[in-house]
Order: C-alpha cells, then structure tokens, then sequence
C-alpha cells in the first residue's frame, strides 16, 4: 500500500520494438476519483469470425482436409492494445489517453490449414 511500482515487458527484434505490456499497480481502472484514474473498456466486442472446412476422401485411406478462417477484431482490441503510430504512446497517462485509440482500424487475420494423411 502506498508504494509505486512499474514493471514493463518490452519485445525488441533486430533493435525494433515489437511490442510493449506495462503495468503499474496503483493505476486505477475505473474511474473512482483516485489520483491516476485509467480508462476502463467501454466495449465487450471481441470481433468475429468465419471458419469454412473440406473433408475429402481421395482413396480409401488418402484423406485431404482444409480449413481457411478469418477473424475480424472487435472494438474492445482498440482499447486493449497500444496504438504506436500516436505520438508519445510508450509514456501512457492522461495526456496521451494511455496510447490508445479508440478511432482506428484493426486488420482482420486469414488463417488456412490443410492436412493430406495417408494411412497404411
């Protein structure tokens, strides 16, 4: 109680920062009059996704399976997760909204798999 403490998690590749986690354990999450109040996520959209899949039975013990999935995240990633095209985003508090922002568009991810399995 009392004490500040910041612990921060920082990916860096080839020199670049890849990505950064912070957490300070005083940091108040909602908005309850505290000296540091943080933004809580207004959204409960984790987004959607599409799945489609074949089964197929070449020769009686030759089988091909594929399967392609999309995935669109929802409002809720875009106050989760730090925005680094904002200015001034590695230091969050109020005047920088916490690096976040609301306003911006994520990328859907497109997965596939196929398997071709033979049994003998």
């Amino acid at each position: 109680p009392g004490q500040e403490a910041e612990v921060v998690a920082t990916n860096v590749v080839g020199g670049i920062v890849q990505g950064q986690l912070a957490y300070t354990p005083t940091v108040v999450y909602r908005s309850t009059g505290g000296a540091n109040p943080a933004p809580s996520i207004p959204s409960q959209d984790l987004g959607w996704e599409i799945t489609a899949g074949l089964d197929w039975d070449l020769l009686e013990n030759f089988n091909f399976h594929a399967l392609v999935a999309y995935w669109q995240p929802g409002d809720w990633f875009k106050y989760a997760c730090i925005d680094r095209s904002l200015a001034n985003w590695d230091q969050p508090g109020p005047g920088t909204n916490w690096g976040v922002n609301p306003n911006r568009s994520i990328d859907g991810i497109v997965g596939a798999e196929i398997i071709v399995s033979v049994e003998f």
